[in-house]
């Protein structure tokens, strides 16, 4: 958790919701929520969760819907990383 916190907090940026579960005896499954966070900033952020070692899958979503590694949202959109 503290790598996936790390590269919001490297950004001065405080997640709006946090939420985690652990689903197996070594898998964690985290939602987190920024409001207002540019799109251009979300995919800078979700590329460097996609890099982090034993982080599986990173998903993103705004309110329009959910996104692609590649997806654009709207500039001011919230956002949603998922990381298993």
């Amino acid at each position: 958790m503290a790598r996936v916190l790390e590269q919001f907090a490297k950004r001065g940026l405080v997640p709006t919701r946090w939420h985690s579960d652990v689903i197996g005896s070594d898998v964690m499954q985290i939602d987190i929520q920024i409001v207002e966070l540019p799109a251009g900033l979300g995919e800078d952020i979700a590329r460097c969760l996609r890099s982090i070692v034993g982080v599986h899958d990173v998903l993103t979503a705004s309110r329009a819907g959910v996104l692609n590694g590649a997806g654009k949202a709207a500039s001011g959109a919230d956002r949603w990383f998922h990381s298993l």
